[in-house]
């Protein structure tokens, strides 16, 4: 049975190290964003039992992203890529360590947790950005091209996955907190 051009060149574009080692980096860390995501909300709903603060933690995620992509964007193309992401990589860990020890703190303030929300939208806007902007490095252009529409629905099974990982570890859990 003869393959495709679209499924050679899926294969094609694996066959440089550079793209899968950022595929497999960007699926943990889109897994991990989300599963977070999931936790946070139902952490924050735990606390304050209100609808309206759920959308408050989408909104402080959502919001910074929004307002610096110019920024962000002039960042990747101005600064070394890999860089910018491996910037993003520690501060997404420096956020979620500062989560995690809100948690262990027992608090029950949401407004902290908002704030790093808000840390968590900037990583994202700079991490959004540099990712996208880096795949055509990574692999020839003949390739990319051909790839482009791969990757695209790779990103949507990484999110999928991390909101069913969240849900699964989430009800398997007893007793610990909602982010770990």
């Amino acid at each position: 049975m003869p393959a495709t051009a679209d499924a050679r060149a899926g294969r094609a574009a694996f066959t440089h190290p550079g793209f899968v080692l950022f595929q497999i980096a960007r699926f943990l860390i889109v897994a991990a964003v989300e599963m977070q995501a999931v936790a946070v909300g139902w952490q924050v709903y735990e606390i304050t039992k209100r609808p309206l603060d759920l959308g408050y933690v989408g909104l402080a995620q959502f919001l910074p992203a929004i307002l610096l992509f110019p920024v962000s964007g002039h960042a990747s193309d101005r600064f070394e890529r890999r860089h910018v992401l491996s910037a993003c990589y520690g501060g997404y860990a420096v956020c979620f360590a500062l989560l995690l020890a809100l948690v262990q703190r027992a608090g029950h303030s949401v407004h902290s947790i908002y704030v790093v929300l808000i840390l968590i939208g900037v990583v994202r806007s700079f991490n959004s950005t540099a990712s996208r902007s880096i795949l055509p490095q990574l692999v020839p252009g003949s390739i990319f091209r051909m790839r482009w529409r791969g990757t695209r629905a790779f990103f949507k099974r990484q999110r999928f996955l991390g909101h069913r990982s969240a849900a699964f570890f989430m009800r398997r859990s007893t007793g610990l907190p909602s982010f770990m």
